[in-house]
């Protein structure tokens, strides 16, 4: 090697490790970011750009090749080196597309079965009208579930939540175009509120007299609004009669739900009451009774 070529070697690396120096003091730990046609892109490991100070190096290696080969193919092996060292560097970087969701969106699923006293509903529509108080640009809903279950429509402009009622078999919220809901039963929806029917067997039971807390779930998937951190808080008092609560509530998962429970503490009425027992004086070894 000439002392000429020794000297532009020297050169070389002494302006590369500048260059990868200057990369590394103007990133440092800060992340990239630019948007693209709407979309934010960004860095997360920026520091690794000092890769790209290896092109210096690619080029003055490219230009003191001996192969014989055209000139246009000698600049397109150049280039395609240097896309590779960039590709390398936009790899090492993690490039990620963010996405910003700042706003919550909650759901409460209120139990209204015939398990569940009055004054449990009062005590939800409380906790209920706290959250949309202070929901500021935050999505508060709500739905209802005995049987079945109900999105009940929340006025957005609204002071106050409406009072938290039973299911009956007329509620304007029940009515709607029919659509299948899985092997769960049918959802009917409309304007004002949304339901999923769930199983009702031989059919012959009230819609108060179940509780069927994985079809609220099931119902609330589809009310959540796009761009939210989705948030379902269960009031209830955790008699689950029909469905699978536990089993719905690992599918959540992966619809990005976030499960809470509000117990209802308030004791049912009492509907059995005995009044004495009669049993006989004496009883003989295998006697029933």
């Amino acid at each position: 090697m000439s002392r000429r070529a020794t000297f532009d070697l020297v050169l070389l690396v002494v302006g590369t490790a500048v260059i990868a120096l200057g990369l590394e003091a103007y990133v440092g730990d800060r992340a990239l970011a630019a948007t693209i046609g709407g979309e934010e892109y960004e860095l997360l490991a920026p520091g690794m750009l000092v890769v790209l100070a290896a092109i210096p190096f690619l080029v003055w290696v490219g230009s003191r090749s001996l192969a014989d080969l055209p000139r246009l193919q000698r600049y397109l092996a150049l280039l395609l080196r240097i896309a590779l060292v960039g590709v390398l560097a936009l790899g090492l970087s993690r490039l990620a597309r963010t996405t910003e969701a700042t706003r919550i969106s909650t759901i409460f699923l209120v139990d209204v079965s015939e398990s569940v006293p009055d004054a449990s509903l009062v005590g939800a529509r409380e906790h209920l009208a706290a959250a949309w108080a202070a929901r500021g640009d935050n999505d508060v809903q709500l739905v209802t579930f005995a049987r079945d279950a109900r999105a009940i429509a929340l006025a957005q402009d609204a002071d106050e939540v409406p009072e938290i009622t039973r299911h009956v078999e007329d509620s304007p919220d029940a009515q709607g175009a029919q659509g299948t809901q899985g092997s769960q039963g049918t959802q009917d929806t409309q304007d004002t509120g949304s339901t999923v029917r769930g199983d009702r067997g031989g059919g012959g039971t009230s819609l108060g007299a179940a509780t069927n807390m994985a079809a609220a779930l099931q119902l609330a998937y589809g009310l959540y609004p796009p761009g939210h951190l989705r948030r379902a808080v269960i009031v209830s008092d955790g008699g689950q009669t029909e469905g699978d609560l536990l089993a719905e509530a690992s599918r959540s998962r992966g619809f990005g739900v976030r499960l809470y429970y509000h117990a209802l503490r308030e004791g049912a009425p009492a509907e059995v009451a005995i009044r004495d027992v009669d049993l006989p004086e004496r009883i003989e070894v295998g006697e029933p009774f």
